[in-house]
């Protein structure tokens, strides 16, 4: 964490590794449209790539992702002309996730 605040933009690389799958579910899950969810999953990595040096408890950043991923997927979701259906917009697609893919506020007892 500290060397991506730095910089390094390796660092950085390897939390988005780790996160960017998991984001885009939530965007994917709060928007269903996959394309809208790669966009918003993209602004959310943009903006914390920007305010990285902002978290300070190094701790909280899977939160602090989550968050800035769901801000991104509702600004997205805002932006939506009145009336858009926020169903999956191709034909052929597989379902979309339920809403109860949302990550948990607390992590389940025993879980960690």
């Amino acid at each position: 964490m500290r060397a991506a605040t730095a910089g390094d933009r390796g660092a950085f690389a390897a939390i988005y590794d780790r996160y960017a799958d998991r984001l885009h579910d939530l965007c994917r899950s709060a928007l269903r449209d996959r394309d809208e969810a790669a966009a918003a999953t993209q602004d959310a990595f943009l903006v914390a790539a920007e305010r990285l040096g902002q978290l300070r408890d190094p701790e909280r950043l899977r939160p602090w992702l989550y968050a800035g991923a769901r801000s991104q997927a509702l600004r997205r979701a805002r932006a939506r002309p009145a009336g858009a259906s926020t169903a999956v917009s191709r034909p052929g697609s597989p379902c979309p996730r339920p809403a109860t893919a949302f990550p948990r506020a607390t992590p389940p007892p025993g879980s960690t």
